[in-house]
């Protein structure tokens, strides 16, 4: 099994894998502010297995 793969425990958070991404600006404002297709970056990025996005 790969490690990467297995259940993470963070302190109170249980995470379903160890898959995680750190913070960065995609450039998908609209009008200074986040909306539909940034909810849709970060819902497909969920839907391809990554466990925490920060």
């Amino acid at each position: 099994m790969d490690p990467l793969l297995q259940p993470y425990q963070l302190r109170h958070l249980a995470l379903r894998n160890r898959l995680m991404s750190t913070a960065h600006e995609p450039a998908y404002p609209e009008d200074g502010m986040p909306k539909a297709r940034y909810r849709g970056y970060h819902v497909e990025r969920a839907r391809g297995g990554i466990a925490l996005c920060l």
